[in-house]
């Protein structure tokens, strides 16, 4: 395939790679997900995606901490 373009190659070459790690998301409850990457079995908080302003300031799902993954497939 040839890609005719006026962006440069690295810079096409650095989204294509972005594309492929796309991070994973936990429903908690019915108003309440995590995004992030999992690691040794567990989720890396990068985001909280919530319609519930408490859960913004639950310190155990602040970004950065890691949280258990739920037993139910609850995640997409």
């Amino acid at each position: 395939m040839i890609l005719h373009s006026v962006t440069p190659i690295w810079a096409m070459q650095q989204m294509m790679a972005e594309q492929s790690e796309q991070p994973t998301t936990v429903l908690l409850s019915e108003t309440a997900a995590l995004q992030g990457r999992i690691q040794n079995g567990q989720l890396l908080v990068e985001r909280i995606l919530s319609t519930d302003p408490h859960d913004f300031l639950r310190q155990e799902l602040s970004p950065g901490k890691q949280v258990k993954l739920p037993q139910k497939n609850r995640f997409f």
